[in-house]
Parts: structure tokens; sequence; C-alpha cells
């Protein structure tokens, strides 16, 4: 039988076409299959691979204060994946490992905003969150990060 590293997401989603994502990596791993759980549904999830470039780089995030800068806070990695009024969940193997990725919406809809609720367990203790979209002061988003598990309620306008 093998490997697998399964990860139970359970979101709460009122989707609107708006952009942004979280990425969280770990070291490499050695796994035949990912799984995302949803309530009752288990789903086998095919990677995104790329092992010439970080999550960082594959992600690609631009705001003002970035270079290159954006006027949006968005990513201009993965427009690939990206769809209007659609939250995506992806694996990526990258250069420094495995990561999970959050985009959504769709970059350049600027059309209205949402709350989304995410509880992740059995993440890699050795994990870290390489990217959060959305890090500026004062922002209304709330991250709950303990060593194997995250709760977060993300919200965009």
């Amino acid at each position: 039988m093998s490997k697998r590293r399964v990860l139970v997401a359970i979101a709460l989603v009122v989707l609107a076409p708006v952009w942004g994502a979280v990425v969280v990596s770990a070291a490499p791993v050695e796994n035949d299959t990912y799984a995302v759980a949803q309530g009752t549904s288990c789903t086998e999830i095919q990677p995104v691979t790329n092992e010439s470039q970080p999550a960082e780089a594959f992600y690609d995030y631009r705001n003002p204060n970035t270079e290159p800068n954006s006027s949006t806070f968005s990513s201009f990695g993965t427009t690939e994946y990206q769809e209007s009024s659609t939250s995506t969940l992806l694996f990526y193997e990258g250069s420094e490992g495995a990561s999970i990725v959050l985009v959504h919406g769709e970059l350049g809809d600027e059309d209205g905003g949402s709350t989304l609720t995410m509880a992740f367990e059995g993440l890699p203790a050795d994990g870290a969150w390489v990217v959060e979209d959305d890090e500026y002061s004062g922002r209304d988003d709330d991250w709950d990060l303990g060593d194997t598990t995250a709760s977060i309620d993300w919200m965009w306008g």
C-alpha cells in the first residue's frame, strides 16, 4: 500500500471573485499520494511539480511594496489555476519540498468580497508558512497556527 499524506481540510466557503493565497511548505517528502478530505469525501490530488523553484517563486506574490510591485495583493504565478468565484487548493512540489497552496478567485476579477474559514490537521511539524497573502497592518484575517494544525478565517474584498 502506498504511503499517503492526508490533509484534512474543512472549509466553510462563501466565494467571491477575488484573489489571495497562502502557502505552507515542509521539507522534501517521499509520499506516493496526496489526498484532501472534507466531511466524508476523500479525493486524491496530483501535485504541481517544478523542482527548479521554491513555492515562493511559483506563487509570485506581488503588492504595492514588493519588487516587482502591483497595485493589487495578488499571486501572479498561479494564474493558470485561478478561476473567478472559486477557491482552489493545490499541492506544489518545488525545489525546497512540498507545499499547500490556496488561491481565491482570479487576478483582475475585482468584483465582490467574501470570507473563507479553514481548518487544517496533520500538517508537518517541520513546516513553515512561507507566503501569507495580505500581510499588512490592520488586516482582518485571523490565523491560529499550531505545530501541526491551523485555523484560518480569511476575509477579502
